[in-house]
């Protein structure tokens, strides 16, 4: 069986070659047997004890296992559900590689790519009109003309979530279309990628609610055909995590390689 590390090597080394500072080991050995692999997009206990019950050792997941971005855990030394987390790695002797930045910056993005997948649009891709200055890679889609509400309708049905956020007027028709997963959705991606695309609506994972948000209120209020969608950032991005476990069960065929998804957080009350 391989190794931690040839795993590491070989996943990474297919996606291309990436300079991260996130992209790291964060629990375990490179010299660990690997016994299964699951994918996932958040590294949740539940998720980690589904993994054991699976008797896989390794995890490749799309975000921290531990509420930072750059992994800064001195604030949990002494907190108990960091303790517990941390024991639970230890005790199953599990290897949590990041996969993050070499999913994001391949070219299509890895995450993109997965979203518009299980949109099932990536037949609506188009030309962007300026070629290099996308975010994220992610190019334009042109749907068939669709209510603002039935979009949202359908991005609901097809994700498996209950709510999205939606600024706009709902009877509005939707064409031309722009995704934006996880935490892209801020003012300086997204306001130039509905303006140079000419995009009627751009779907995104999360954001600053007073940057997008508002600029697509005030498009509206000066009578511009403009909408937002915002999925959150679990459901967002973790479709790239479901299609990685597929190339990686093709590159490791004698391994159990399985995506475990994880449902978001938030209810609503």
């Amino acid at each position: 069986m391989p190794t931690v590390g040839e795993v590491i090597r070989k996943v990474t080394g297919w996606l291309g070659p990436v300079e991260s500072r996130v992209d790291t080991l964060k629990s375990g050995s490179t010299e660990a047997e690997v016994k299964g692999i699951v994918t996932t997009f958040m590294p949740s206990y539940s998720v980690l004890l589904q993994t054991a019950q699976l008797g896989s050792n390794l995890v490749i997941a799309h975000e921290a296992p531990f509420y930072h971005h750059m992994d800064k855990v001195e604030m949990l030394e002494d907190d108990i559900v960091f303790r517990r987390k941390q024991n639970l790695i230890e005790k199953k002797e599990m290897s949590i590689f990041r996969l993050h930045d070499h999913m994001h910056r391949n070219n299509p993005d890895g995450i993109v790519q997965g979203l518009i997948q299980d949109l099932d649009w990536s037949k609506y891709i188009v030309q962007p009109s300026i070629e290099g200055l996308l975010p994220l890679n992610t190019p334009p889609l042109s749907i068939p003309a669709i209510s603002l509400k039935a979009v949202a309708e359908y991005v609901k049905r097809k994700l498996d979530v209950s709510y999205v956020k939606v600024v706009g007027n709902l009877s509005m028709q939707c064409s031309r279309v722009g995704v934006l997963p996880g935490y892209t959705g801020g003012g300086e991606l997204a306001i130039p990628f509905l303006r140079r695309e000419n995009l009627d609506l751009v779907i995104i994972g999360e954001g600053p609610e007073w940057e997008t948000p508002e600029y697509v209120r005030d498009a509206i209020a000066v009578g511009m055909h403009k909408a937002l969608i915002i999925i959150g950032h679990l459901r967002s991005e973790e479709s790239g995590m479901k299609y990685l476990a597929e190339s990686v069960k093709s590159m490791f065929p004698l391994l159990p390689v399985q995506f475990i998804a994880e449902d978001p957080p938030f209810q609503l009350v």
